[in-house]
């Protein structure tokens, strides 16, 4: 009995994929975010942005080394800001006005 792989049946190559790709999008509306990767064979790595609500940047350095998983690194640059009717600030006021009894 003999059986084929996959691969062979569809016919695709044996070659390690190899890429890279990167986008960003900055519009009128406020929206700002990115993504860019590059792989070759089983190693993958890249990062990815975005403007949050806050005002804050998120950005998103990763890496894939074969078997060993999703490795990322989160980072926050800027200084969040809230306005008067968001839930931080409510929240805020809120403890702050609190009698707490035992």
């Amino acid at each position: 009995m003999h059986f084929s792989s996959l691969q062979d049946s569809y016919g695709a190559s044996s070659e390690e994929a190899k890429y890279e790709f990167s986008y960003q999008v900055k519009d009128d509306e406020g929206n700002d975010f990115g993504h860019e990767e590059r792989r070759d064979g089983d190693h993958t790595q890249g990062s990815y942005y975005n403007e949050l609500p806050d005002g804050r940047r998120q950005t998103v350095t990763y890496e894939v080394k074969g078997d060993s998983g999703y490795v990322a690194d989160v980072k926050y640059s800027g200084e969040a800001h809230y306005d008067s009717g968001s839930y931080e600030s409510r929240e805020s006021r809120e403890s702050e006005s609190r009698e707490y009894y035992n």
